[in-house]
């Protein structure tokens, strides 16, 4: 069972998390400036978009000016409900996404920052974080729920040239009904091949979240994950209880709980490129009640995400559901995103 939630609503919640340093308090014209390493560029085309409770989409359009500014008037509010807005820039064939911002409350200093472009960065991109969610289904088989933060340490965004993806992970063997969930990844970005999921996208600088689920058949006795490069941390959650189950590869071992749900979680950081974990089981143990993970997964996106998890999204696509806790998301019991 899959617990879907409105993601207006989410959108929403999401974008009351975002923080600004300063504020105009007269709320009614976004200013802002198109910028790449500090420098203004002209004639690009910027779009405004707005998001209430009833709609969404672009609702203005202008080049920028020859110091890269430009203005735009707020409509009123047209609901008792929130009123979000974003700017996007075109530049080079790559969507730019600005923050996000609310009426009465637009920032004082607002910028989008656009890059050159390759196809070519040796050592740039790497894995800050991996996570991998298992819950027991009812037939005996697993779910598993992927977050993969991804990183461009450059200065430039990597384009996909002569058909070859721009960045790739392979999936375990038996993996089966493979999809993106939410994240930073649309649909079209990310592509199955055999048993790899192949990113065809730009991958702007700084981090990339992308959340993916696929199912493990209930024959099969255990998964091998290798990872992707040189990873800061990697976690394993699985539901306390749900099986008898042993993690090889990842040494550190603790509970963790989240919405009265607690999890094993096996961690490793500063992992080697080409590293082995293998998880293995006996049997899948007795299924986690839905209505249980749609309110860890609730947590879970509040808790990961900011702008960085909307941003290159249509804000009215569908939202499915991730089942199971963000790495990020679940704080160790007893103790407590691109800016």
């Amino acid at each position: 069972m899959r617990f879907n939630l409105q993601p207006i609503r989410w959108l929403a919640l999401l974008c009351a998390l975002v923080g600004s340093p300063a504020y105009s308090q007269s709320g009614s014209t976004l200013v802002g400036r198109v910028v790449k390493e500090n420098t203004p560029v002209p004639q690009v085309e910027v779009s405004l978009h707005q998001v209430t409770a009833q709609r969404s989409g672009m609702i203005a359009r202008a080049p920028s000016a020859a110091d890269g500014s430009f203005s735009f008037v707020l409509p009123p509010s047209d609901s008792a409900g929130f009123n979000v807005f974003f700017v996007t820039v075109e530049h080079q064939g790559v969507r730019y996404f600005g923050a996000p911002v609310h009426r009465g409350e637009v920032p004082a200093g607002y910028s989008v920052a656009v890059f050159d472009t390759t196809s070519s960065l040796p050592g740039a991109v790497r894995i800050a974080r991996r996570g991998v969610i298992l819950f027991p289904e009812t037939d005996g088989s697993w779910s598993a729920n992927e977050l993969i933060r991804v990183v461009n340490t450059a200065r430039k965004t990597l384009v996909p040239a002569g058909g070859a993806p721009v960045w790739e992970f392979p999936l375990p063997e038996g993996a089966t009904e493979f999809e993106v969930t939410e994240g930073d990844a649309a649909n079209p970005e990310l592509q199955v091949m055999g048993q790899r999921a192949l990113f065809v996208g730009s991958l702007t600088p700084g981090p990339r979240e992308i959340f993916v689920r696929y199912r493990l058949p209930a024959d099969q006795p255990a998964i091998e994950l290798n990872t992707l490069g040189v990873t800061d941390t990697f976690d394993v959650f699985i539901p306390e209880g749900a099986a008898q189950v042993t993690v090889s590869g990842l040494p550190d071992t603790k509970v963790t709980a989240v919405e009265n749900q607690r999890f094993v979680q096996y961690s490793g950081t500063n992992l080697p490129t080409n590293h082995l974990i293998r998880v293995a089981w006996g049997g899948s143990g007795p299924p986690v009640d839905p209505v249980v993970a749609g309110l860890v997964v609730a947590v879970a996106i509040l808790a990961v995400g900011t702008w960085l998890g909307f941003r290159n999204r249509d804000p009215l696509q569908a939202l499915p559901q991730r089942r199971g806790p963000s790495p990020d998301a679940v704080p160790p019991t007893g103790s407590g995103a691109r800016s």
